[in-house]
């Protein structure tokens, strides 16, 4: 049995779940991505920064395990329910998105459900972010959910923030700015980890060479990559393997580099439109892959060319719950060899 032990000597989930890979943190970068100068500038970056998060862990995250609305006290047996299905695929933590109305006594039936199956919670409130107001973050019901939470077993961590640097989401979020929301989370909460979700941001500030968005050590203790590439683009339903291996490549070297104690996760898209258009209107642009198309992904995401710029430690599988009228999701009946494929997956990441 590994123990995972997070800031402070505080132990947290242990057992089962817990499967050893190997070094967590790439120091040897790629050619054209840093070198023997990156390795030594990682070097440098962890010798003055203490562990958050331990190395060599690998954990499966479903993402919404159910719709914000019937995360609540009075619908704890449908979310055991839940919890049991999703464990025989192999899954770890529930990610979970809790109304901005939700309770703290919803909050602490959901955690005890989790409890009682042996699983961890991954919380966020996606209809209720941190606010910025260019000088300060009212945190709002993510610090109510902290303050109450902070110490339940089942807590895994907190997923603060989605794309802080996406223009019209946050508006004027630099990395000034995430790393006092990070600050201001442990002040709270100085025992939970900090998540975190990134799109292309941190590709994008990279390649453009763009400092006040650049990712730096102090905003995350897992660090989440977007892999939501099963997309239309006017070419018909294909995974965009390009986007996919440059984003997760460049995305890895960067949070190897300037934050090698931080945890690097990747999501995997597992939902879709049951019609999808290139153009938006009525439909997506996302569609429900194949399990062949998954499977092409997993590899990808795991492939030696892709690890060697920085290790997964984190699945998040996105999603389980339905979130809008036509979706399809991994829950659904039909998906049953999709299914496998996370399964496999997650069987395979165990010793």
């Amino acid at each position: 049995m590994v123990q995972v032990r997070i800031a402070c000597d505080k132990t947290r989930w242990s057992g089962r779940w817990v499967v050893t890979l190997g070094l967590l943190v790439v120091m040897g970068l790629a050619a054209g991505c840093g070198g023997r100068q990156g390795a030594e500038q990682a070097a440098e970056t962890a010798a003055g920064q203490p562990e958050s998060l331990p190395p060599a862990a690998f954990t499966s995250v479903m993402g919404l395990v159910m719709p914000p609305e019937e995360a609540k006290a009075a619908n704890a047996q449908n979310i055991r329910a839940q919890f049991q299905a999703i464990k025989q695929l192999g899954i770890d933590v529930a990610g979970q998105s809790f109304s901005d109305r939700s309770t703290p006594a919803d909050w602490q039936a959901y955690l005890d459900a989790a409890e009682a199956e042996g699983l961890g919670v991954l919380p966020v409130f996606f209809d209720a972010p941190p606010a910025w107001d260019g000088n300060t973050w009212d945190l709002g019901v993510n610090g109510e959910f902290l303050a109450a939470m902070k110490d339940h077993p089942a807590l895994y961590a907190i997923f603060i923030i989605d794309e802080p640097f996406h223009r019209e989401k946050h508006r004027g979020v630099t990395t000034a700015a995430l790393r006092q929301l990070y600050d201001q989370v442990k002040s709270i909460a100085p025992n939970v980890p900090v998540a975190v979700q990134f799109s292309r941001e941190i590709t994008d500030a990279e390649q453009e060479n763009d400092r006040r968005h650049a990712f730096k050590s102090g905003l995350c203790d897992i660090c989440i990559i977007s892999a939501l590439e099963f997309r239309n683009y006017g070419l018909g339903n294909r995974l965009d393997e390009d986007t996919l291996v440059e984003n997760q490549s460049v995305s890895r070297m960067v949070i190897s580099r300037e934050a090698p104690q931080a945890q690097i996760w990747t999501t995997a898209q597992v939902f879709g439109a049951a019609r999808t258009t290139s153009s938006g209107g009525s439909g997506s642009s996302y569609f429900m892959p194949s399990a062949e198309q998954l499977q092409q992904m997993v590899d990808l995401l795991l492939s030696a060319e892709v690890q060697s710029h920085g290790r997964l430690s984190g699945i998040v599988w996105q999603q389980w719950a339905h979130l809008a009228a036509g979706q399809l999701t991994l829950a659904d009946s039909p998906f049953e060899t999709l299914r496998g494929v996370v399964r496999a997956t997650n069987e395979s990441l165990r010793p």
